[in-house]
């Protein structure tokens, strides 16, 4: 017959105040990353479901004036380019006037960008071409990535390296509409987001 003997096992205040510690450290960190994977996929919804207007200006005086009436027409998802003068400003000006509206960055090529727009207020980053560490440095500060492509490579390229949704450009250049049907037929699951040259007409399609 086995005999069970109980030892007492004491703990530290000490001990104990860091395991508390630990644990509450985690669940912060835990709540951040999914607090933070919600406001990407919604940013990610909006996205998809609308039409997103590419601002691209001479001036900043144009440029803003261009978008206040997008945003009266309802059109409240924009990409502002950073070929556009003082593209940060105006990201920060427009993300405190339509503080509902989903504000990003576009032809951001350098992690020094990606947070200038983090700063100015922007939800998503946009590039033309996939660049890895624009990529890490958008989910370092919680926002979207949308690298872009043309080949059934590049598009694959980008959905690995990371990316929700891969921007495909330049739409009118290589194809238009047939480009659209036949990148989506092999790639289901990526969500596309098609530019340049989409007219009214070719919207339903």
């Amino acid at each position: 017959m086995f005999q069970t003997t109980w030892v007492p096992f004491q703990i530290s205040h000490k001990k104990c105040k860091r395991q508390r510690t630990r644990i509450s450290f985690y669940w912060k960190q835990h709540t951040f990353k999914v607090l933070s994977q919600l406001k990407s996929e919604q940013v990610l919804d909006k996205l998809y479901k609308s039409v997103v207007v590419c601002v691209r200006q001479q001036s900043f005086s144009t440029a803003l004036k261009t978008c206040r009436a997008l945003m009266a027409g309802g059109l409240d998802r924009l990409e502002i380019t950073l070929t556009t003068p003082d593209a940060f400003e105006l990201i920060h000006t427009l993300s405190n006037e339509y503080p509902q509206a989903t504000i990003g960055a576009g032809t951001v090529l350098k992690p020094s960008q990606v947070k200038l727009a983090a700063k100015s207020g922007a939800l998503f980053i946009m590039s033309p071409v996939l660049v890895h560490d624009v990529i890490e440095e958008a989910k370092r500060h919680d926002l979207l990535a949308i690298p872009g492509g043309t080949t059934p490579s590049e598009i694959y390229n980008c959905f690995s390296a990371g990316a929700s949704l891969v921007k495909l450009f330049p739409v009118e250049s290589f194809g238009g509409l047939s480009l659209v049907k036949t990148v989506a037929g092999p790639f289901p699951d990526i969500p596309l987001l098609p530019t340049s040259g989409i007219t009214l007409n070719a919207l339903p399609e």
